[in-house]
């Protein structure tokens, strides 16, 4: 994410954990290639969404700069989305 504090980046892997079940950790995230690990569905990845947007419409942020972010994040960040890894197995 561009200009923005690690204590932000903390909440928004907090927020991002929580929504598929698991408990942020740090040391989780050194792991190489960490957020393979995991997937998420639609619904949850759209949940997230909702509260990275709440959360950074707090700090004045415009909704196209959120989404610009968003976006970033999820190719950075973000889990496998879960119906691409059920539309392979079939």
């Amino acid at each position: 994410m561009s200009k923005v504090s690690s204590g932000l980046v903390d909440e928004l892997m907090k927020m991002q954990f929580a929504v598929i079940g698991l408990v942020y950790d740090r040391a989780l995230c050194k792991v190489d290639k960490w957020y393979t690990k995991h997937t998420w569905t639609a619904k949850e990845k759209a949940k997230f969404r909702v509260q990275f947007t709440k959360r950074l419409r707090k700090l004045g942020w415009g909704l196209d700069r959120i989404a610009s972010e968003f976006a970033m994040w999820d190719m950075a960040y973000g889990w496998r989305d879960d119906d691409v890894k059920s539309r392979k197995a079939q």
